[in-house]
């Protein structure tokens, strides 16, 4: 049987690939999609009780990147890149299957394939694909443009030990805020299939709390502040409220825990500001239910 390797290896090694090339990208590059669920699901699986990561299976791998950088990662790789024609919307920018360019045979590293894993289950040997995006659902353009609010929403991606390799400022992914996002995103905005979508959102819940404490860990609690103001608000969008009516995803008890249990604030945060974050989000869910309660019992 032939060597291949998972997703989030595949990943890995595409990502270490770009290091010789990173620093001559015009803008960062932006894992997104389910790899960057499995990602942090991964990173912290040792804190999560019961942890599998079965049920959040991604195949393909999705980045965004500009059309200017595009041709000189796909030539770090040595794959060829199809350019979306102007048939093709939004986000598709590109799609490059990852064929060796030269051999034409599978992608490998050090004899292991960058094989497409679905496709392998059914007794097929197919390549991987790379989708090149310009924004994930949920996302605007000046979200992963505008540096003040693509801080907020990716970190730096974080290579295993097994590569020994340090973080580069060109190579990041989304944060556990900014998959919220996305992936809520995509259960209202996309065709997507919700039960995955929904596996995938709750799959959030402990990555979230534990990115907040990392976070508290190497930054000043007034930088986790402004992270803790964006999660606010993203809890308090329509999508976030409708993820709570229409399908009972309550992310109220994860907010209550990063808002009061992440360190570093002061007293006076931990005895009025945080605890008026929460009621607030609590008044908003609270309403909101009652309003959908009452409309179904109108239309009994």
């Amino acid at each position: 049987m032939k060597k291949y390797l998972l997703p989030l290896e595949q990943l890995e090694a595409l990502n270490a690939e770009l290091l010789s090339i990173a620093d001559s990208l015009a803008n960062p590059v932006i894992i997104v999609g389910g790899q960057s669920v499995s990602y942090w699901y991964s990173y912290y699986q040792e804190s999560i009780p019961h942890f599998d990561m079965i049920p959040l299976a991604s195949v393909d791998i999705d980045y965004i990147a500009q059309k200017d950088d595009i041709s000189k990662i796909v030539k770090a790789w040595n794959v060829d890149v199809q350019m979306a024609g102007i048939d093709v919307g939004p986000p598709s920018i590109a799609i490059a299957y990852l064929k060796d360019k030269d051999t034409q045979q599978i992608k490998s590293i050090e004899g292991c394939n960058f094989i497409d894993v679905d496709e392998m289950e059914l007794g097929f040997d197919e390549p991987n694909l790379v989708d090149f995006i310009d924004a994930p659902a949920g996302f605007n353009i000046q979200d992963v443009k505008d540096v003040q609010k693509r801080k907020f929403l990716t970190s730096l991606f974080q290579f295993s030990t097994a590569f020994d390799i340090q973080p580069n400022e060109k190579i990041l992914i989304l944060n556990p805020i900014g998959c919220f996002k996305s992936r809520v995103g995509n259960l209202f905005h996309s065709p997507k299939q919700q039960g995955i979508e929904l596996i995938r959102i709750e799959s959030l819940k402990y990555p979230l709390v534990y990115f907040f404490q990392d976070l508290a860990a190497e930054e000043p609690f007034r930088k986790v502040r402004k992270h803790i103001t964006v999660l606010h608000k993203l809890l308090l969008t329509e999508d976030s409220i409708r993820l709570f009516t229409e399908y009972d995803v309550d992310y109220r008890s994860v907010f209550a825990n990063i808002v009061l249990k992440t360190p570093g604030g002061s007293e006076k945060y931990y005895e009025f500001d945080g605890p008026n974050l929460i009621r607030s989000l609590n008044k908003k869910y609270e309403q909101r239910k009652k309003v959908k309660k009452a409309f179904l019992n109108r239309n009994r």
